[in-house]
């Protein structure tokens, strides 16, 4: 862990004029400085820097933050990566909070020496690769035969490694590498004495050169330094490997990196792109990159790794597979599905036409055709439930098979609105009906812990009957909880907080209807759900059963806005802020609102307490406690500008069509009204009439906007 006394001295030594202008073009504008925001499009320059205060700050996106955040988040490093990077730039050397040996400290000393060493001796020799083909007639034929471009070859800094010892050693004696060095980065194989036949050449000491007669593919790290290579071969009659990469060194792990990482981050850090596009060929990177499509990254030929997974998500929050035209292609998407998923993107996959790969589909078709082409990538759960479809008869054996490779998948999906979704997709495509699905991802959930569940209950049963004979300490105490297992508060609150929402959820076997959670209504639809009870709020939360009131009438919505801002403090904040206040038309419930948000800066633990005590209207109290009776689901990674819009809108869409629907009533009792003979009476009829009518078109112009804002704009 990095101290906080290092951090704090990172910051204040950084220069965030210097940090932010090797991106961003500064231009002076009294005390800050103005220029083009990296982080959204825009033509007028809305980012401001303060010197004095070490700060950004864009008035566009709302986006702030000092030197660290910048570095942060334009890098796409996570925050003690960034420590470090921006460390080595201002001299401030990081030192463990826990004291080191001195044999550690040496060892620890050796072993950077060494890294510094061999990313210097890897940086030297992709410099020489790139002369050598510049120089070379074969490689220039290769890459003009695969239509790569000069520029392209510049920006992944290709290289060409020949067959040449002699040449090879010239370049290691004029820069002093060492062999050892080049041993160590896997590009001379050494000689092994338990194989004397296979000995090299003798200038490299019996070793031989790992890459001959490729052209070399350096592959960076997320700092934008050299790690490895991926060397491809040029003859396609020999019969060696297509791609041959560096071997696991000090600097490199090819499960931890990503081909065409350092141009996919240009990409997406210039926000004209959203999703990233996963492929699986080096060259197939560089052809979709000229193409226009610089969003594209390659696992280099292996099973994408968990580390992979988790830099395609530092990139994009949404990737697409484009799998070859092949049974591999699509078997190698497939297999790495549970990887992404379980980190919570957003996989779409799509495959190619039979024997073609992006390189060659583009070359073919060109690059607006393979841009249609990707438009309609499907969910690539869904092209997995198709593909395996087609493998088993629609009969009880087959179906089964079928949910049996699935359900594993459904898991993984992180977005809670998304998973019943796909289990009704499911449902339809495998002739099965949906509560069975329901009952089998319950079932399948406990097998995949294993006995984790069934050990719990033994254990439970096990203290019970201990209970029962012997005395304990009321610290021992514990609550039955579903299932017969018996557990403390705290372990109960934890395994509540982790236990995915198919464990909540028990299905009532045999049952004819199934019931939905619908915010603000009563459970309703086909089959019946019993639902574990939610954890009880606090007593002053909670309405007295003794009490008789009439509660006040409000919308769904409107609950669950209030339910929404009363377990969100910056959400309510915010809300206030922008004075959505009169999106509800109730006025308690607008005196509710502001007065804890006075609670939270007076700096108490907002409950509303202080609204009951003074509040005389017991229905408006009984429905607010009902309201905030039980948390929303919530997702822990949401956006409060984005959940806040969505909030607003809802809120004012219900007011509108209240509105409207008021509004078409009043019209209602006023054409039922008859007509006097008195025509003062009937001027104003026919006034009260206009009026109305006004109102509703009016309230409609408004509720078309909400809802069409590009028709109406």
């Amino acid at each position: 862990m990095i101290p906080d006394d290092v951090i704090q001295k990172v910051r204040e030594r950084a220069d965030i004029t210097a940090v932010v202008g090797e991106i961003v073009t500064l231009k002076r504008a009294g005390a800050s400085l103005k220029g083009l925001c990296p982080f959204h499009g825009e033509k007028t320059p809305s980012f401001v820097v303060n010197p004095q205060q070490g700060t950004y700050h864009c008035f566009g996106c709302q986006v702030h933050g000092d030197s660290l955040t910048f570095i942060k988040e334009t890098q796409n490093l996570n925050f003690p990566e960034a420590v470090r990077a921006l460390a080595s730039r201002v001299g401030v050397e990081i030192v463990e909070e826990k004291p080191l040996r001195p044999e550690q400290r040496a060892q620890r000393i050796k072993k950077r020496a060494l890294e510094d060493r061999l990313f210097e001796a890897q940086e030297l020799l992709t410099q020489w690769y790139e002369l050598n083909l510049k120089r070379s007639s074969v490689a220039q034929s290769y890459l003009k035969s695969r239509e790569i471009t000069t520029e392209s070859a510049q920006v992944f800094r290709l290289g060409w490694a020949s067959d040449d010892v002699a040449q090879f050693m010239r370049w290691v004696r004029e820069h002093s590498v060492e062999l050892e060095d080049l041993i160590t980065l896997g590009v001379v194989i050494p000689f092994d004495p338990n194989q004397p036949d296979k000995r090299g050449d003798n200038r490299l000491n019996g070793g031989r050169l790992r890459f001959r007669n490729r052209v070399m593919c350096p592959i960076f790290d997320i700092r934008d330094r050299v790690v490895g290579y991926s060397g491809r071969v040029v003859d396609p009659k020999q019969k060696i490997a297509k791609y041959l990469n560096s071997p696991e060194t000090p600097i490199f792990t090819k499960g931890d990196q990503l081909f065409g990482l350092k141009s996919a981050r240009v990409a997406m850090r210039s926000n004209k792109v959203n999703q990233l596009i996963l492929c699986e060929g080096n060259l197939d990177v560089i052809s979709l990159w000229q193409a226009g499509f610089q969003n594209t990254v390659a696992a280099m030929g292996t099973a994408l790794s968990e580390r992979q997974a988790n830099l395609i998500k530092r990139l994009s929050p949404a990737v697409i597979c484009v799998m070859d035209g092949d049974a591999a292609g699509q078997a190698a998407a497939f297999k790495s599905l549970p990887t992404l998923l379980a980190q919570g993107l957003d996989v779409r996959g799509k495959l190619l036409p039979l024997d073609q790969d992006p390189d060659s589909f583009i070359r073919a078709y060109g690059a607006r055709s393979f841009k249609e082409w990707l438009s309609d990538a499907q969910p690539l759960i869904l092209v997995k439930l198709q593909a395996i479809a087609k493998q088993y008869p629609r009969d009880p054996i087959g179906q089964a098979a079928i949910v049996k490779a699935m359900l594993p998948l459904v898991q993984l999906i992180k977005d809670p609105n998304q998973r019943p979704l796909f289990l009704d997709i499911m449902a339809k495509e495998i002739g099965v009906d949906r509560s069975y699905l329901s009952e089998r991802l319950v079932d399948s959930y406990s097998s995949s812990q294993g006995d984790r569940y069934s050990m719990q209950r033994e254990q439970s049963l096990a203290n019970r009957n201990a209970h029962t004979h012997q005395d304990h300490h009321p610290q021992a105490q514990v609550n039955d909880q579903g299932g017969g297992a018996t557990k403390n508060k705290r372990t109960l609150k934890k395994e509540l907080k982790d236990r995915p929402w198919w464990a909540n959820v028990a299905i009532q076997r045999g049952s004819i209807r199934t019931k939905t959670r619908h915010f603000g209504d009563k459970p309703k639809g086909e089959a019946d759900l019993k639902i574990a009870p939610a954890p009880q709020p606090p007593r002053s939360l909670q309405v007295s059963q003794e009490l008789s009131v009439s509660a006040v009438s409000l919308f769904g919505y409107e609950r669950e806005a209030i339910s929404t801002l009363f377990y969100s403090p910056s959400l309510l904040n915010l809300f206030l802020e922008r004075g959505h206040l009169e999106y509800f038309a109730h006025s308690g419930v607008q005196r509710f609102l502001i007065s804890l948000k006075q609670e939270r800066d007076e700096g108490r633990f907002a409950t509303g307490e202080a609204f009951f005590k003074t509040e005389n209207d017991q229905g408006l109290i009984a429905t607010l406690k009902d309201c905030i009776a039980h948390p929303p689901i919530q997702d822990e990674k949401i956006d409060p500008e984005r959940a806040l819009n969505d909030l607003s809108k809802r809120l004012r869409l219900g007011l509108l069509q209240s509105q409207l629907n008021q509004t078409v009533e009043a019209l209602k009792q006023l054409s039922q009204t008859k007509k006097s003979h008195d025509s003062d009476s009937n001027d104003v009829l026919n006034q009260q009439r206009q009026q109305l009518l006004e109102s509703y078109q009016k309230t409609q112009a408004q509720l078309q906007e909400l809802l069409h804002p590009l028709k109406t704009s």
